[in-house]
This record gives structure tokens, C-alpha cells and sequence, in this order.
């Protein structure tokens, strides 16, 4: 596990951005890597990495909104390109 989500914004024309927890270090992760979301539900949902807040700890995410994933989702590696 990357991190648990503890926040989250819709970025206009860019996608959702997921703000980590502090055990989450952006290196970890590049551009286009998959993620699987592990909803607190249960539910998956699977995205992509297409942008990285070095400074910030957090990643936006593609074609996700707000609404799809609440704070406290896992958010997991699949594979790095």
C-alpha cells in the first residue's frame, strides 16, 4: 500500500488530486503508473497517475471524481512504467 487517502480536490481539466497521508513519498511512484483504490467499503476502483505533487505529497488521478473516492481509500501500486 502507497498510502490512505486523507483528502481530496477536483483539479478543473486535470482529474482528482488524492492528498496521502505521511507515509506516502511521491518517488514511489511516476507518471502513468496503475492504481488500484480500495474503497473503505470494499469496492475497487482502478485509475492512473497523470500528475505528481512533489512538494505536496499527493498524485492526480484520471477520470475520477470527488465523489468516487472517499478519504480513508488505500490507494495501492500495480505496476511503474
Amino acid at each position: 500500500m502507497l498510502f490512505v487517502v486523507k483528502d481530496t480536490y477536483q483539479v478543473p481539466q486535470k482529474g482528482l488530486l488524492l492528498s496521502a497521508d505521511s507515509r506516502f513519498k511521491p518517488k514511489e511512484v511516476e507518471l502513468q503508473s496503475e492504481l488500484k483504490l480500495v474503497l473503505p467499503n470494499g469496492n475497487v476502483l482502478y485509475t492512473s497517475v497523470i500528475g505528481i505533487g512533489w512538494d505536496t505529497s499527493a498524485i492526480i488521478v484520471s477520470q475520477l471524481s470527488k465523489e468516487e473516492v472517499p478519504i480513508g481509500t488505500e490507494v495501492w501500486l500495480l505496476e511503474s512504467k
